[in-house]
């Protein structure tokens, strides 16, 4: 700024310092933001890393989860499949999730022709899409002879996003169908067969067991009672099964006991001797 005549030498100086003030404010106020920038810049940074490392641990958590993953977004675009849903079709394996950018070639996973009955489960399937509910534990089987369990979660109301999640349950199946066969064979059995605990209460009697229970219900003395709970007692502390004679109003058993591992209660199996007995008499 040039003075001019008039200018006092006061006047300038004060101009001066009010230029001088309002330059350092101005800076101060410019190192103030760039040190906001700065900050930010830096949490954005670390937002970044800390994403990429959640990313990374989603997706190999994704990756090695034993459950078939299929996500399919509003429109029906599918947006990721995960490696065992590949193995479990037996679909052609694919770069990891992390690597693939959605979305994914529906014709690349088409999985009708691995069940048992293509047909039954594209109906099935199809019904369950247009339903736009959530189905849970459906089971279908493969054409390999496996059973895998369909959940299908509708993830959003609106959006109706779905994530479909397929389980290999042939493991589940092949036990309770060999439970079911252990538990079918006594209520065949023409002989009886009880289940006792400790104490003499009774978990289980097969049909055949009837006529016993009443026997024994009609034991005033309750001495045939007694007896099998005694030996209910000391076949829970032994290995091997133990056998014993038992007479009930009359009726001669054979009776073999024999401890439930891991339950305090022990089988009974009744073969009736009384003709035996009677013959040795």
């Amino acid at each position: 700024m040039t003075p001019t005549p008039s200018s006092s030498p006061d006047a300038w100086a004060a101009q001066v310092e009010v230029e001088r003030s309002r330059r350092q404010q101005a800076e101060e106020a410019l190192a103030a933001a760039e040190a906001r920038i700065a900050a930010l810049e830096e949490q954005i940074a670390k937002n970044a890393t800390h994403s990429q490392f959640c990313q990374q641990q989603l997706s190999a958590l994704v990756e090695n989860m034993r459950v078939g993953l299929l996500l399919v977004d509003h429109e029906g675009t599918i947006q990721l499949v995960n490696s065992y849903f590949r193995e479990l079709f037996s679909l052609p394996p694919e770069v990891p999730i992390a690597e693939t950018h959605p979305p994914i070639p529906a014709n690349t996973i088409a999985i009708d022709q691995a069940f048992q009955n293509p047909a039954e489960f594209g109906a099935r399937a199809q019904a369950i899409h247009a339903a736009g509910e959530t189905v849970l534990s459906e089971e279908f089987r493969l054409a390999n002879g496996r059973v895998v369990e369909l959940d299908y979660l509708v993830l959003d109301k609106v959006q109706a996003g779905r994530l479909i999640c397929y389980r290999d349950v042939t493991e589940r199946h092949q036990r309770d169908a060999q439970l079911r066969t252990i538990s079918y064979i006594p209520k065949q059995s023409p002989s009886p067969i009880l289940r006792l605990t400790a104490a003499g209460e009774l978990l289980y009697a097969n049909p055949a067991a009837a006529p016993l229970l009443q026997a024994l219900a009609a034991d005033a003395q309750g001495h045939a009672q007694q007896q099998l709970t005694a030996l209910v007692q000391q076949a829970l502390t032994m290995a091997d099964p133990i056998q014993a004679e038992l007479d009930v109003q009359g009726q001669y058993y054979l009776l073999t006991a024999m401890a439930v591992p891991n339950e305090e209660c022990a089988v009974l199996y009744f073969t009736d001797i009384t003709a035996r007995r009677q013959a040795e008499q």
